[in-house]
C-alpha cells in the first residue's frame, strides 16, 4: 500500500458522515453484495470496570456456523458490524486505549490506514467490515466506503480480534461464541 493511498484514505475518512443513531440492537440482517446475511452473534465490550459500554460487535453469516472456522472460510460471505457506544475526547481521538482494539494486527501500512479510520470514530458511528467471495473485503464507516477489494486476510484479522487465540476480551469472545 503506497503512502499516498494511506493519505487519501485518511482524507476520505475525515469527511465521513456524522454519527449514526445508536441502535438498541444490531439489525437482524445485512446484505453483502446480493447475499443476505443473518445476525449470528452479538456482544458488547465494556471498560475495565465493567461499566461503560465501549462498542458492540455483531457477526453476520449466511447461516449459523457449526464451528468457528466456518466464519473464516474464503468461500463464505461474512460481515462484522461494530457500533461505537462510548464518547471520547474530541481533541485527541486516539486517547482511549480501546480504540486500538478496532485495529487488527496487520502490516505497518495497513495498521496506519486503519488507525486513521478508527481515529475518527465517535459515539454512534458504525464501522462495517464485509467479505464477499470474489470481491474481497470492504470497510465502511457510516455507510461511506473507506476501503474495498482488500484481501480475505483482512476479514480474518478482524475476526481474530474477537474470536482468535488471544482476543481483546475473553468475556466478549465467550458471548460471541455462545451466540454462534
Amino acid at each position: 500500500m503506497t503512502r499516498s493511498y494511506v493519505v487519501l484514505m485518511a482524507a476520505i475518512v475525515s469527511v465521513a458522515v456524522g454519527p449514526a443513531a445508536l441502535h438498541a440492537q444490531s439489525p437482524k440482517e445485512v446484505r453483502v453484495g446480493f447475499t443476505p446475511l443473518t445476525l449470528v452473534a452479538e456482544g458488547s465490550r465494556t471498560d475495565q470496570l465493567g461499566g461503560e459500554t465501549l462498542y458492540t460487535v455483531a457477526i453476520y453469516a449466511v447461516a449459523r456456523p457449526r464451528e468457528l472456522a466456518d466464519l473464516a472460510r474464503a468461500d463464505a460471505a461474512t460481515a462484522l458490524r461494530i457500533e461505537v457506544a462510548s464518547d471520547d475526547d474530541p481533541v485527541s481521538p486516539l486517547t482511549r486505549p480501546w480504540r486500538r482494539e478496532l485495529v487488527p494486527r496487520l502490516n505497518p501500512a495497513a495498521v496506519t490506514q486503519l488507525s486513521a479510520i478508527v481515529g475518527t470514530v465517535r459515539k454512534g458511528d458504525v464501522l462495517q467490515v464485509e467479505y464477499e467471495p470474489g470481491d474481497g473485503t470492504l470497510i465502511q464507516l457510516n455507510a461511506l466506503t473507506v476501503a474495498s477489494r482488500a484481501p480475505h486476510d483482512l476479514m480474518i484479522a478482524f475476526l481474530d480480534q474477537w474470536l482468535g487465540q488471544r482476543p481483546v476480551s475473553e468475556d466478549l469472545k465467550r458471548t460471541l461464541l455462545q451466540g454462534s
